[in-house]
């Protein structure tokens, strides 16, 4: 299932985030933690309800969390300003 967010595409099957003529390769996890979000939109997400819905079986601490979002934000930020820049 791919995702709309305002401007930006969303193709989870191939990592990748487009928006205008500009895509992103996507680390796997770190798309993940965008499609948990989009999927709770509306809701307050906990941290434990994330890194439970991307890294169910496996041991992880919260920084694995907060780098996945770093990650995105650093992606959203460089394509809004590459595409008006």
């Amino acid at each position: 299932m791919n995702y709309k967010l305002n401007d930006w595409l969303i193709y989870p099957d191939r990592n990748l985030i487009v928006r205008g003529k500009v895509d992103v390769k996507v680390e796997p996890k770190t798309l993940e933690v965008l499609i948990c979000l989009i999927q709770q939109y509306g809701s307050t997400v906990s941290k434990s309800f994330i890194l439970e819905y991307v890294w169910k079986d496996t041991i992880v601490t919260e920084d694995s969390l907060s780098k996945s979002i770093s990650r995105l934000r650093r992606i959203f930020e460089d394509m809004y300003y590459t595409e008006i820049g």
